[in-house]
C-alpha cells in the first residue's frame, strides 16, 4: 500500500472528518462491508457528536489525517492479520489503538492499530475512570469488609479470592493476569500479529494501572 490520498471530492464528510472518494464500495450482497463497519465505528467514537468525542472515555482522541480517508483505511485493512476474523459467536475482532504500546494512545493510525478478539479487548480494559481509588483488578466489599480481586476471562468475570489489604488482592490480581495473558498468547499463537503475541506473552500488569 504505497499511496496516499488527498481529501475525496463529491461524497462529503462522515462523521465531521472522513472521507470516501467511492473507490470501493460500502456495500457487499446488501449488508455493509467490515471496512466500512470498522472505518465508521473509529470515527464516530472520536467524532460523532457534532465533532466532538462519543463518550467521556474518547476525548482527546483522533483519527490520523491517513485513517479519515476510507480507500487508505480500506486497502490497509487488507494487510493486517486478524482483519475479517470472528469468534465463536460471529462477533468481529475490534480495531485497537492501546495493546501495542505502554500507556496506549490517544490516536487511531497505522503504526498503533491492531485487530483483537472482542473479548480480549474487554480483558485489557482497566476500568482506571470507573473503579476509584483501587488498584486496577480490586474493589472494596462492604458485606464482607474485604478487598476482591477479580479478572475478567472471556467477558466473564473470575473471582480470586477476598484479601485483608489492597496490595494483597492487587498481586493475587497482578499474578492471575499476566499468567493468563500469557496462556492466551500461546492458545492465539499463528492467528494473531506477531506483535500482538509478544505484548501479551510479556504483558506486566503495574498498581497504577
Amino acid at each position: 500500500m504505497g499511496r496516499k490520498y488527498g481529501p475525496a471530492a463529491g461524497k462529503g464528510l462522515v462523521y465531521y472528518s472522513g472521507y470516501n472518494d467511492g473507490t470501493y464500495p460500502t456495500r457487499k450482497d446488501g449488508k455493509i462491508t467490515d471496512e466500512h463497519t470498522i472505518w465508521r465505528g473509529m470515527l464516530r467514537r472520536c467524532y460523532g457528536d457534532k465533532g466532538q468525542p462519543f463518550d467521556d472515555a474518547y476525548t482527546e482522541c483522533s483519527v490520523s489525517d491517513n485513517f479519515k480517508l476510507f480507500t487508505y483505511f480500506h486497502e490497509w485493512c487488507q494487510d493486517q492479520v486478524g482483519f475479517g476474523n470472528r469468534d465463536h459467536k460471529g462477533v468481529m475482532w475490534n480495531l485497537d489503538k492501546d495493546i501495542l504500546f505502554e500507556g496506549g494512545t490517544k490516536q487511531y493510525n497505522e503504526q498503533h492499530c491492531i485487530f483483537i478478539p472482542q473479548w480480549l479487548n474487554a480483558t485489557l480494559i482497566n476500568t482506571k475512570d470507573r473503579r476509584g481509588e483501587f488498584p486496577v483488578g480490586v474493589h472494596y466489599c462492604n458485606k464482607r469488609s474485604k478487598f476482591i480481586a477479580q479478572i475478567n476471562k472471556r467477558s466473564r468475570h473470575t473471582g480470586l479470592g477476598a484479601f485483608s489489604n489492597q496490595h494483597d488482592a492487587f498481586l493475587a490480581y497482578k499474578y492471575a493476569k499476566e499468567t493468563y495473558l500469557k496462556e492466551v498468547a500461546e492458545q492465539l499463537y499463528g492467528t494473531i500479529d506477531v506483535r500482538l503475541f509478544n505484548r501479551l506473552y510479556n504483558y506486566e500488569v503495574n498498581i497504577c494501572d
